[in-house]
């Protein structure tokens, strides 16, 4: 059934962790979960938000062997941070022949990227 398993929720994930809650995740995990996998990788490095991080170039082999990184070498690094927010309504004076009242905005969604 695909409304109790849907196959976008792993992507959703991937993407989650890495914007949303700003974590690292493997690149064998990102190119097996996420929705276009190297195709979507690529984009992201040519928007620079993210970059790959391979820790045989970057750490030591003792950190390496020590931190149970051995199977996961390459790392995609989030480069920005998404903020999801929803602005509540603000009350707006409207004038409609000399009466006065208010009219009610609808709620907005905006999404900060830093």
């Amino acid at each position: 059934d695909n409304a109790s398993n849907p196959t976008w929720l792993p992507s959703l994930q991937s993407l989650a962790t890495l914007f949303l809650l700003a974590s690292s995740i493997p690149k064998c995990v990102f190119l097996r979960h996420v929705i276009g996998g190297q195709d979507s990788l690529n984009l992201l490095l040519r928007l620079g938000v993210v970059y790959v991080f391979d820790i045989t170039k970057e750490l030591n082999e003792d950190f390496i062997r020590n931190g149970g990184f051995e199977g996961d070498t390459e790392w995609i690094v989030p480069l920005v941070h998404l903020f999801p927010l929803e602005v509540p309504p603000l009350p707006q004076l409207i004038d409609n022949n000399n009466t006065n009242g208010t009219k009610m905005k609808k709620r907005q969604n905006l999404v900060f990227m830093t």
